[in-house]
């Protein structure tokens, strides 16, 4: 794109011209040629008129020298008898005065292409002379050779041709007639001589003649059509051109010229009326542009600030642990707000709680209805309600007070990390994938209506027991309805492979967090960098079996892996994740040293806003929030004591807090 630099350099070097000015060149062009165009033509007819008056002048001439040969008998009597010649001279130059020919002469031409002139004549006196000397009687010429009209004349072609000469005379059309005697034979050549330089003298003195009457005459009309124009054209035209560069320095300016009322209306009035409606319709435009891009940066904002509260609800990426489970949440909304949602939550030290569901609907609306959904079915599990009397309850709740009839469908289960055992209810939602060494759907006859369908729904609990290992995967239908470039969907089929493939390939069962990364790439794989078209939420809870030794945390160094293997899940390895890794491991390491602690929980969370990771542990307390840290030298870097200064600096915020004789340790990133 060119730049307005270049742009303004471009109109400086062109050459400005007014209308006026262009509108009268073009006129005396016009008239210019027009006058060389009827010169040329009327000196074109002039020729012909030339060579017909040669030719009637060479006719008479040729009847006079015939007259002569008829009373002498032949043309060699012209040679023989002076005075015979002499009349016949008289007559050919009587016939040049009379007829305005400037030469006419007499002459044979013999069998080598000699001319061999006979009489010879002309208008005036200094002519007459001139030709006689050159071409007298007895005078003999062979240059230049002859004429194509002489050999058609000569060759009985043509009873008489013409053809334009300069034979060093003059300038002149010479017209050939040939002399035939009684016998029909040809005894000589009368040649005419019409001057081309009287022709061409009057034919310039009618061009100079018309060229100043139209140039007055073009005088005259240019200036009354100059006016006419300047009236009815330019100046509206200048006046139109004025208030568009008005409308584009301040499209709220009043004009100061109105629209003209003439006397006729023409195409200048109809394109002052289109500008006028022009300017009125795009000064209502900006004004709605304005109004709707004022209104959407609000919107804009709102949602923003809706998103960040949502968050705060349903976290980006959420996991947590304890004595017997793992459990891990994930949510990827399509728009800023969305209708999925899910909740991690325990009940109390040996129950896990873990509530997925999809709101019908997007945007705000959905969010909103989302938002009433999820608290009131946490506030119903906290005060103690059973699984169905909360769907139940929430359910007759939401019917009543659901004026844009939506409708939710949601999975709440609670693990029991003692036993294994899942209690669950389905409200219309998909059912779960129960990943063990053979991953499989479970029934879909366990599932009753949707939250918010009907108001009399009764809903039951299901029971299943999760052996040591074993997880349930719980998604919204935006992962299996997700589509590809050809309009073809993930499905059921392709998610259970996905899950299985990792199975498969390690021979053991993993984390929950590990299932959910795979399965959230596989769909970003083949969905091929399409717009998601709905929200992507899924969480799974794995039983790791109560008292086997398998907690989410060891007080081992090894068993590090599992924090790093999340943090590696959530952020890929980059030099984001190197440095939380590194916080991390440092205050892991300082538990495992010095705290004697014998249990060592820890949970993570992503947000819009950031990740963190929070340590639960049974040993002394130590705050290393407020612990101070004494500076080394470098010799003393290798007896330790560093880690809380590394945790500090690789991370932005530190909590700490002492609660029913654990210390809990919140790193935020």
């Amino acid at each position: 794109m060119r730049s307005k630099r270049e742009e303004a350099l471009d109109q400086k070097k062109r050459i400005r011209v007014p209308i006026l000015i262009r509108i009268a060149f073009m006129f005396l062009a016009a008239i210019l040629v027009s006058s060389i165009c009827g010169s040329v033509f009327n000196y074109s007819n002039q020729l012909k008129i030339a060579a017909q008056q040669s030719k009637d002048t060479a006719r008479l001439a040729a009847v006079a020298a015939m007259t002569a040969i008829g009373d002498e008998g032949s043309a060699l009597s012209l040679y023989e008898d002076e005075s015979f010649r002499e009349k016949t001279r008289r007559t050919f130059r009587f016939i040049c005065r009379e007829a305005g020919l400037r030469y006419l002469y007499l002459y044979v031409v013999d069998d080598e292409g000699y001319r061999h002139y006979l009489v010879s004549a002309a208008e005036n006196d200094d002519d007459d002379r001139k030709i006689n000397a050159e071409y007298g009687y007895g005078s003999v010429q062979k240059e230049p050779a002859l004429y194509d009209a002489e050999k058609n004349v000569l060759e009985r072609k043509s009873d008489g041709d013409y053809t334009f000469i300069d034979n060093g005379l003059g300038d002149v059309c010479m017209y050939i007639l040939p002399v035939i005697d009684s016998d029909n034979q040809l005894v000589a050549l009368v040649g005419a001589d019409y001057s081309l330089e009287s022709l061409k003298a009057k034919t310039f003195t009618s061009l100079r003649r018309e060229l100043i009457l139209e140039l007055l005459i073009f005088g005259a009309a240019t200036a009354i059509a100059l006016l006419l124009i300047r009236r009815s054209v330019i100046r509206p035209i200048r006046n139109l051109s004025d208030r568009m560069q008005s409308f584009i320095d301040d499209r709220k300016a009043h004009l100061k010229t109105d629209i003209r009322t003439p006397l006729f209306e023409d195409e200048v009035t109809d394109m002052e009326h289109s500008f006028k409606q022009m300017t009125g319709d795009i000064s209502d435009y900006i004004g709605e542009i304005s109004i709707l891009t004022g209104e959407k940066i609000q919107t804009q904002t709102e949602l923003d600030v809706a998103r960040k509260i949502q968050c705060g609800i349903v976290p980006l990426e959420h996991s947590l642990s304890g004595d017997g489970y793992e459990a891990y949440g994930f949510s990827k909304p399509a728009r800023e707000v969305g209708g999925d949602f899910y909740d991690l939550f325990c009940l109390d030290e040996d129950r896990l709680c873990l509530v997925l569901g999809d709101v019908s609907g997007k945007g705000v609306s959905a969010a909103m209805f989302m938002v009433m959904v999820e608290t009131s079915i946490r506030e119903n599990l906290k005060a103690g309600r059973s699984l169905a009397e909360t769907f139940t309850f929430v359910n007759r709740e939401i019917c009543l007070a659901n004026p844009e009839d939506m409708f939710a469908t949601a999975l709440a289960l609670i693990l029991d990390a003692k036993t294994g055992r899942v209690t669950y209810v389905n409200a219309g939602h998909m059912e779960p994938l129960l990943i063990n060494q053979n991953p499989f759907y479970l029934e879909a006859k366990n599932i009753m209506a949707a939250l918010g369908m009907f108001d009399d729904s009764v809903y039951a609990e299901k029971e299943l027991t999760l052996k040591d290992g074993e997880c349930l995967l719980i998604f919204t239908d935006g992962i299996t309805e997700a589509i590809n470039s050809e309009k073809e969907q993930y499905g059921g089929e392709r998610l259970l492979k996905a899950v299985s493939a990792r199975i498969r390939d390690e021979g053991v069962l993993s984390i929950p967090c590990t299932y959910i990364a795979d399965l959230v790439r596989s769909v970003d794989a083949y969905t091929d960098g399409l717009p998601q078209f709905d929200d992507i939420t899924c969480a799974a809870v794995a039983f790791t079996g109560y008292g086997s030794g398998r907690e989410k945390l060891t007080p081992e160094i090894s068993s590090f892996k599992a924090v790093k293997q999340t943090i590696l899940t959530a952020y890929g390895n980059t030099e984001q994740a190197r440095g939380m890794i590194l916080a991390c491991e440092e205050i892991f390491s300082n538990i495992v040293n010095y705290s004697n602690a014998d249990q060592i929980r820890f949970s993570s969370e992503r947000t819009e806003n950031g990740f963190g990771v929070t340590f639960y542990d049974n040993g002394i307390p130590f705050d290393p929030v407020t612990a101070s840290v004494k500076k080394k030298d470098f010799e003393e870097l290798d007896t330790g004591g560093m880690g809380i200064s590394l945790a500090r600096s690789h991370s932005k915020k530190m909590i700490y807090n002492r609660v029913d004789g654990k210390n809990i340790l919140e790193l935020k990133f």
